[in-house]
């Protein structure tokens, strides 16, 4: 309350009893609405539009039971504090930084004089503090605040607010771009409203890759390895290559695991070869700094320190994370000798068996332990961690130090600063020379590549215009014979005309010939129309003919003209060819010409560095031991190094008063950073020495699992970044429901934002999120691989490892198959349980009741219920449940009454069960998915689940080894991504299309052999005229066999001869000898019915050897999986879905055989009749084909 009640007497004062706790005292209201429109132009008010006025306080403090002024609690309320900063801003060119620093250290120093002073408050106290403070920012003319207005409440945790503590970063960035221009972090955190209109990548377009994997695109250095990145690591590294708009935040969906440390590794490659081709401009090392003086130095031989110029503070690259461990692992595996040894690289620059220096090896081995190869990096989360760093620095930074007097080699001697620049300037040469030569050829393969496509482009023309010539020609055949019909009608009709006057007799002829009267006039009057109808017909047919004939010379003149651009784009190809065949070769799956792109979705193509062969590699490791020894030169060399070192290390000491630490620290710890390429420290520890310092520009921020920091943990830090490189699982967002305070959800309503923003529990990733995602399988790990492309200086989020695959789309991580005592699923899998829902809910019973079954089995082994997960989308099946346990799981003769009492199992089932979309990001090794639905649900309640990645994703994830699906196929796996997720549970590769195919095998028919009774194997011969009559008939037969996309046929006579007569009119004409029949070797053109023969017959069955001459049943059988892989092979690469295949009587047995469930119940001299066969289905399952439903075709059994 206000202090209005008692008199304004405060809880204690007077005589009344006081609390035993402790106060919290709020001072200053205002309605947050005006206080924006006391700043800002009278047209922002229309932003306002509550009719009840949401207020704001001032400030707030705590107080103990007495009155008494507690240290450490008090606090400014963040967003009137960043109106009065906007409000005083002079310059309204510049946005001003509003970093929530510099509130908290203003509320530190307010709070060291309440401190000091510990008075007990009073209502005039309460009153004249939140007068002072309200001059303090807003002055005396444009306070909004009510002064005398205050409220006193108990607060069991009066040290902290916070309500007050939490600033909100995106209306704060909001407010800012209104008063000011918008800066890259307004557009990334601010562009909510965008995010509708933007257009998502689509990674199977070849320019979403090749605009930055050209050979020019690629960074002149690398981290030094033994294997290249795959494809969408070296576009993330040449990208961020590229030069970028300052305060540019680049967000990539790349959790721990996902191979993000060689993407940062090569990025930091060439964060120093930026440093080192700055300083190779330098005349001399000291050029590079500017002098400041210490205003209050501790003594005479310290009173100046140097700046760093901003360039080289922009190269510098800091790693920061909220778990240390993170940071520990990333800067021992960087500074692993191992990893950048002559055998896990391309050159010999790094070997260390070679060399004993690389980079301040000796230092980095004390510092690190015997493992590292010098300074690349370094974690430090302590000042005590950073004055060890300067102590074991400061011996080496000079030139005559012991260090580098004992190595006398040449290789790995200290260069001098000119020797370092030429080195580094001759080899920067050189490979600028090595990526001309590959541009020249990456310039001719795309000439090829436009050249091959004007090619087809003409070949396709010439094809249409050859089918339109075939049809001019066929008209013009059809006009011929119509010409020559007109003409015999016109003849026919003179003919009449000459026999009706031969034909006049008597009267009638002298009427008509000297009155033209009479029938004879009629008569010849009819024949006569007839022919002059006759002629106008030849006529017409004849300007026709003319026509047509004109129109095929046309067209067979265009032709021709076709033909020699054809030929001419041949030579051009020609003329090119050997030098792009040269360098194919060299650079083997690494030439990137459009045959290159276009297999996207395959392994090889994502595996694979384009343009990147092992002299260029070799080259760019080369520049890049370069360009340390040359900031290895210059660190050592620059006096002003290692007096910024002495002075960093009297900093540290305490040695300055504060106004100098704040002033010189910056540029201390930068000038640390030019010694060291990367420093790795907690986001705490950073936030700590940047309150420390004033303000001053970082290089590259690398943030570490973003999902997991606070965005006003990080804001500081993305504010003083010019660049900011953020990796993580973003999709893993760990939120509570907590109701909002009344300052948030004041802020909230009016700025029009939705609660997420001012939550007490979100992320920094809801921020570097986009608000839709696209996912993909990668390879055989399921992961996020997010696409959403904002802004100009945004990126997409790339998952790092694996290789993609474009029609999978699911999210997830993979579920590893280890095995422990415990374990409730043998594995992982999707059970098809259909069943019906219960009414007025989407809880399916039957489900339920297997699981229960499980578990009870479980329990006949177990002592108690395992640590399993059991998952649910819709609330009703979650409640559906609870209430089937409920019932059937108390029942004292059940085995979960053996081992539980009923209020445990209550419990179990609470703990143990939960709902996607509130999923608290807890892992199990265990999950069970309880689907529930059936065929009647309205499908939009399936597209709940369906059309969003997150419940899908929250599912994937929360099974850390196995998950099993409880649900009905056909109602669920019925649409993507889910049947993806189907086929992958089945062991399948896809449920359906291309990844299945459908083969169809048929016995040749009956040849004059057969007839003579004789063994037939290899050896040719003709159908016979019976046997060619049986396959008409059977072709007669409507349905008989299936209507396939391509047809094949052995290589023998007989098989040839086979296929037309059961296929008229299809395309045939495709031959594999290994369809042909076995090899009977001595036994071909034998008698068949005599001892020896069925002798031999039987031993063949049997699977002996029977000698070299023939082929045993193994060696058919092997050559019978091979024909019919590579025709599987074939026909994927073709888009074919089936294929017809003619064979023999022997052949056929065997493979149906060995393809057959229920071969066992099938005689071993089975026999096919002639024309008779069976079809099959195949799956692709990884790089396998695996056979599925066999069906025989009807009558096909002897």
């Amino acid at each position: 309350m206000p202090g209005a009640a008692e008199g304004n007497r405060l809880p204690w004062e007077g005589e009344r009893e006081g609390s035993s706790g402790s106060y919290r005292l709020y001072g200053g209201l205002a309605p947050a609405a005006a206080l924006w429109q006391g700043f800002f132009a009278a047209e922002q008010t229309e932003l306002f539009t509550e009719t009840k006025p949401q207020e704001t306080v001032l400030y707030t403090l705590g107080l103990d039971a007495e009155g008494r002024y507690l240290a450490g609690s008090f606090r400014f309320a963040f967003f009137p504090w960043a109106i009065a900063q906007l409000a005083a801003t002079e310059d309204e060119s510049q946005t001003p930084v509003l970093d929530p620093e510099s509130c908290r250290e203003l509320n530190r120093e307010l709070d060291s004089e309440l401190t000091l002073a510990a008075p007990v408050f009073t209502v005039d106290m309460i009153i004249a503090l939140t007068q002072s403070l309200d001059r303090l920012l807003f002055g005396e003319l444009n306070s909004r605040f009510d002064r005398e207005w205050y409220q006193v409440s108990e607060d069991a945790e009066p040290l902290a607010d916070p309500q007050l503590d939490k600033p909100i970063l995106h209306e704060l960035r909001q407010a800012a771009g209104r008063f000011g221009p918008r800066d890259p972090l307004l557009d990334f955190v601010g562009g909510v409203e965008k995010l509708d209109s933007q257009e998502q990548a689509d990674l199977s377009k070849v320019s979403f890759w090749k605009q930055h994997l050209a050979p020019l695109d690629y960074p002149l250095v690398q981290w030094p390895a033994a294997q290249d990145l795959n494809l969408s690591q070296q576009w993330i590294v040449n990208r961020s290559a590229k030069p970028s708009a300052r305060g540019d935040i680049s967000t990539f969906q790349a959790p721990t695991g996902s191979g993000r440390e060689k993407v940062i590794a090569n990025i930091l490659a060439n964060q120093i070869l930026r440093r080192a081709e700055l300083l190779s401009t330098l005349a001399k090392p000291s050029d590079a700094f500017t002098m400041r003086r210490f205003l209050y130095p501790p003594n005479d031989n310290s009173g100046n320190f140097y700046v760093p110029i901003l360039e080289l503070v922009n190269g510098q690259m800091l790693l920061t994370a909220e778990e240390t461990a993170v940071l520990r692992d990333f800067c021992d595996g960087l500074n692993d000798a191992n990893q950048v040894d002559r055998t896990h690289s391309h050159s010999e620059s790094f070997d260390l068996r070679k060399f004993k220096e690389v980079y301040f090896t000796e230092v980095g081995r004390k510092v690190h332990g015997d493992q590292a190869w010098g300074l690349g990096a370094f974690y430090v989360d302590s000042i005590e961690g950073l004055q060890s760093l300067v102590k074991e620095l400061l011996p080496a930074m000079s030139p005559r130090a012991a260090c580098w007097s004992k190595i006398a080699d040449r290789e790995e001697r200290l260069l001098s600063w000119e020797e370092a620049k030429m080195r580094f300037q001759r080899l920067q040469d050189k490979l600028r020379k090595k990526q001309d030569s590959l541009q020249e050829i990456f310039k001719a393969s795309e000439e090829c590549a436009a050249i091959e496509i004007e090619k087809e482009t003409v070949q396709q023309r010439i094809r249409d215009m050859e089918a339109e010539l075939e049809r001019l020609r066929s008209a013009r055949e059809g006009g011929e014979r119509d010409l020559q019909t007109a003409l015999e009608h016109l003849e026919g009709r003179e003919a009449d005309e000459l026999a009706a006057r031969d034909d006049m007799r008597g009267l009638a002829k002298f009427l008509y010939l000297f009155f033209k009267i009479g029938k004879y006039h009629r008569q010849l009057q009819n024949i006569q129309a007839h022919i002059e109808s006759g002629r106008a017909a030849v006529a017409a047919h004849e300007e026709q003919l003319q026509q047509l004939n004109r129109r095929e010379r046309d067209w067979q003149i265009k032709i021709e003209m076709l033909r020699k651009q054809h030929e001419l784009k041949d030579r051009m190809l020609d003329e090119r060819r050997p030098a792009v065949e040269l360098m194919r070769a060299a650079l083997g799956s690494n030439y990137a010409d459009h045959h290159f792109y276009r297999g996207l979705d395959s392994e090889a193509t994502q595996a694979a560095c384009p343009w990147m062969d092992h002299e260029f590699a070799g080259l760019r490791e080369r520049l890049f031991k370069a360009a340390l020894d040359l900031q290895k030169s210059f660190v050592v060399h620059a006096n002003e190094v290692s007096q910024n070192l002495r002075r960093l290390q009297l900093v540290l000491q305490g040695e300055f008063g504060r106004e100098d630490r704040e002033d010189a620290l910056p540029s201390l710890l930068h000038t640390l950073q030019l010694i060291i390429p990367l420093t790795a420290m907690p986001l705490e520890f950073m936030s700590r020495l940047m309150q420390a310092g004033r303000k001053a520009e970082n290089g590259t921020l690398v943030l570490l699992d973003a999902e997991r920091n606070s965005p006003e943990d990080i804001t500081g830090a993305l504010w003083r970044a010019n660049k900011t490189l953020a990796f993580g699982d973003l999709l893993q967002l760990a939120r509570r429901k907590a109701p909002l305070s009344p300052l948030d959800e004041a802020l909230c309503r009016s700025f029009g934002l939705p609660d997420i923003f001012a939550q007490p529990a979100y992320s920094a990733a809801d921020y570097l999120l986009g608000a839709e995602t696209q996912v993909f399988v990668l390879g055989k790990t399921t992961v996020p691989f997010l696409l959403r492309l904002r802004e100009s200086q945004q990126e997409p989020l790339f998952a790092l490892d694996n290789q993609l695959c474009w029609h999978n789309k699911l999210a997830g991580t993979p579920l590893a198959p280890v095995t422990q005592p415990t374990d409730f699923l043998e594995s992982s899998g999707w059970l098809d349980i259909g069943g019906i829902c219960e009414p007025e809910s989407l809880f399916v019973p039957i489900q339920a009741d297997l699981l229960s079954d499980l578990l009870a089995a479980y329990l006949e082994t177990h002592d108690q219920l395992p640590d399993l997960g059991i998952a649910c989308f819709f609330p009703s099946v979650l409640e559906g449940f609870h209430a089937y346990t409920a019932k059937n799981w108390h029942k004292a003769d059940t085995p979960f009454r053996a081992h539980h009492t009923a209020e445990s199992l209550t419990r179990w089932v609470d703990e143990h069960t939960f709902l996607l979309h509130t999923w608290d990001g807890r892992v199990r090794d265990e999950v069970v998915f309880l689907t529930g639905a059936d065929s009647d649900t309205p499908n939009h309640l399936l597209d709940l689940f369906i059309s969003s990645v997150r419940p899908l994703h929250s599912l994937l994830n929360t099974a850390r080894r196995r998950l099993l699906i409880l649900g009905d196929p056909s109602v669920w796996a019925s649409r993507p991504p889910l049947d993806r997720l189907f086929a992958a549970l089945n062991d399948r590769s896809t449920p359906a299309g291309l990844g299945t195919k459908t083969l169809v095998f048929i016995r040749a028919g009956r040849s004059e052999k057969d007839e003579q009774g004789l063994m037939i194997g290899k050896s040719d011969t003709r159908l016979s005229e019976e046997g060619a009559a049986e396959l008409q008939a059977l072709a007669n037969i409507a349905e008989r066999y299936p209507q396939t996309d391509r047809y094949y046929s052995s290589s023998l006579i007989r098989g040839r001869e086979t296929l037309p007569l059961l296929f008229p009119g299809k395309r045939i004409g495709l031959e594999h000898s290994n369809f042909n029949e076995v090899d009977l070797g001595a036994w071909e053109s034998r008698a068949l019915d005599s001892p020896e023969a069925q002798a031999f017959i039987q031993s063949w069955q049997d699977g002996e050897e029977l000698g070299p001459s023939y082929e045993s049943k193994t060696a058919l059988l092997a050559r019978c999986q091979a024909a019919v892989d590579d025709l599987l092979n074939e026909l994927e690469r073709l888009s074919k879905k089936s294929a017809t295949i003619v064979t023999h009587r022997v052949w056929l047995r065997t493979y149906f055989l060995s393809l057959a469930e229920n071969a066992g119940t099938y005689p071993a001299d089975l026999t096919f009749r002639h024309g008779g066969g069976f079809k099959a289905e195949f799956h692709r399952v990884g790089k396998a084909w695996k056979v599925g439903r066999i069906e025989l075709l009807d009558d096909s059994l002897e």
